[in-house]
C-alpha cells in the first residue's frame, strides 16, 4: 500500500509519522512525505523527529521518500491531506494525476464544507469527511511535538460511496496505536468541533485577546455565543442534529485551556504577510447563511472587522 501525507505540520507529522513507523514490520507499505522549506530539508537529512506524549520518547522516522512536490509522487492508494484550508484546492488539483479509481482520500482539516470542496474537484474519488482532536505542532524544522490530550481522529463514510469501508488502512491505524472513530454520525462530530474552533478563532483575532480574556469579557463572550448560535441554526437547517446543550458546552470548553492561550488563526492573522484561514472560520458561515436564508449578523460584524 502506498500512502501520501501532504503537509507535515503538527497534524500531518503525527499521523504520517505513526504510519511510517509501521514500515519496519510491513514490507508492502510505502509512506511518502510531501513538505516544504526548512522542514522538508531537515526531514530529508535526519528523518522526522516525532516527540510523543504517550511514551515520552522522540522517534526518528524515515519515510519511503521526502518530497517537495506532489508531482514527484507515484500513484498512491491513500492520501492524508494535512494542509491549511487556503491551500486545499491547489493540493487536490495536483492530486488528480496521482490517484487511481480506488484511491481513498482523508482530509485532516477541522472545518465545515471541506468534503464538498474536495468532491467538487474529484467527483468520483473516495473521500472521507473527518475532524481531529490533537495538540501538536512543529517545534523546529524536522521536529514535531505531540503533547497529549488523547489525539483522536473521527471520520465517516463517503457520502457518495457509503458502502465503501476503509478496512485496509484502519487496520494500519490500529497497528500504529492511533485512536480513531469511524461513525455514520460524523457530520454531528464535524459541526460540533467547528462550533468551538470557529467562534474562538474569529473573536480572539478580532480583539487580539487570549482565549481566557475573550471567555471572560462581556462583549467578547457575547460575540462568541452569538456566532455559536448562528452555527447551530445553520446545522439545524442542514438536518444535522447537534446536542441541545452544544452552545453552552462549546462556550465553556475555554476553561479547559490555558487562560493565556492564543488560537492558531489569531497568530497567523497577526502576521500580516502570512495567509490565514479567515474564509474557513468566517466566510463559510456567511455563505451557508445566504444559501439557507439565515441571518448571521454577529459573524458578519466580526468577519468584516477582520
Amino acid at each position: 500500500m502506498k500512502i501520501a501525507i501532504i503537509g507535515l505540520g503538527g497534524v500531518g507529522g503525527y499521523y504520517g509519522g505513526k504510519l511510517a513507523q509501521l514500515m519496519d514490520s510491513n514490507q508492502d507499505l510505502q509512506v511518502y512525505f510531501v513538505a516544504r522549506g526548512a522542514h522538508l530539508h531537515a526531514m530529508g537529512q535526519s528523518g522526522l523527529q516525532l516527540k510523543l506524549a504517550e511514551d515520552g520518547k522522540t522517534h526518528i522516522i524515515y519515510p519511503t521518500d521526502t518530497l517537495m512536490s506532489i508531482s514527484e509522487l507515484p500513484i498512491v492508494d491513500l492520501v492524508l491531506i494535512a494542509v491549511k484550508s487556503y491551500d486545499l484546492e491547489e493540493v487536490v488539483v495536483q492530486l488528480k494525476d496521482k490517484i487511481h479509481s480506488k484511491t481513498e482520500i482523508l482530509p485532516l482539516l477541522n472545518g465545515v464544507g471541506i468534503y464538498e470542496r474536495v468532491r467538487a474537484i474529484l467527483p468520483d474519488a473516495i473521500i472521507y469527511p473527518a475532524c481531529i482532536y490533537i495538540l501538536s505542532w512543529i517545534e523546529k524544522p524536522g521536529v514535531v511535538v505531540e503533547t497529549g490530550g488523547s489525539p483522536k481522529l473521527i471520520f465517516g463514510p463517503d457520502l457518495k460511496h457509503p458502502a465503501h469501508l476503509p478496512d485496509q488502512w484502519t487496520a494500519l491505524l490500529h497497528q500504529a496505536n492511533v485512536r480513531y472513530v469511524f461513525t455514520k454520525n460524523h457530520l454531528k462530530e464535524i459541526w460540533t468541533k467547528y462550533m468551538y474552533i470557529a467562534p474562538y478563532a474569529l473573536v480572539t483575532a478580532r480583539y487580539n485577546q487570549t482565549v481566557g480574556q475573550v471567555y471572560e469579557g462581556e462583549k467578547t463572550s457575547q460575540a462568541i455565543l452569538g456566532i455559536m448560535r448562528e452555527i447551530e441554526q445553520i446545522a439545524c437547517h442542514l438536518g444535522i442534529q447537534l446536542d441541545e446543550d452544544v452552545v453552552e458546552r462549546s462556550f465553556h470548553l475555554a476553561k479547559k485551556f490555558d487562560y493565556h492561550a492564543t488560537t492558531s488563526f489569531q497568530r497567523d492573522y497577526l502576521q500580516k504577510e502570512k495567509k490565514n484561514e479567515k474564509e474557513l472560520f468566517g466566510k463559510a458561515i456567511l455563505d451557508y447563511g445566504v444559501k439557507l436564508g439565515i441571518t448571521t449578523p454577529v459573524t458578519k460584524e466580526i468577519y468584516e472587522a477582520l
